[in-house]
């Protein structure tokens, strides 16, 4: 080999030194994660105390007991809430016919609230009463 083939190979070969150098380390993709990961942090914690219902202050107050030894009277102005809320469902569908109750209406077990409409329930009724007859029939033959 020449001179000048040499020098251009050398320039191409890796040396020892360069190969063993650890790889530079990059810090800014976990920097940029870390902000990330604390913006969204702070906006879950932002959207959470932003709907939130607001709090009801409740002031409690201790009548005074009676001179006179009798009942006492305790006049107050405030609001109620209902403990529980119901859903009502029918059993099977159909169209109603009339509705006897109002939303928000008190009311009591086994008080009717509505009517659906019996028309087809009771045509149903009828045909079947009619394949009973005349199986009884059928039956009777024999």
């Amino acid at each position: 080999m020449s001179q000048p083939q040499e020098d251009l190979l050398a320039q191409l070969r890796i040396g020892r030194e360069a190969r063993d150098l650890p790889a530079p380390r990059r810090r800014w993709p976990w920097v940029a994660g870390a902000v990330l990961l604390l913006l969204a942090v702070l906006g879950a914690a932002l959207a959470y105390a932003l709907s939130r219902p607001p709090q009801v202050r409740v002031a409690t107050v201790q009548a005074p007991a009676a001179a006179g030894g009798g009942g006492s009277v305790l006049q107050a102005t405030g609001y109620v809430t209902a403990r529980r809320a119901a859903t009502v469902s029918a059993q099977i569908t159909g169209r109603l016919t009339e509705v006897h109750v109002e939303e928000g209406e008190h009311v009591k077990a086994g008080q009717l609230l509505a009517r659906l409409d019996d028309g087809q329930a009771k045509a149903q009724l009828l045909l079947a009463e009619a394949g009973e007859a005349a199986a009884r029939a059928a039956l009777g033959q024999y």
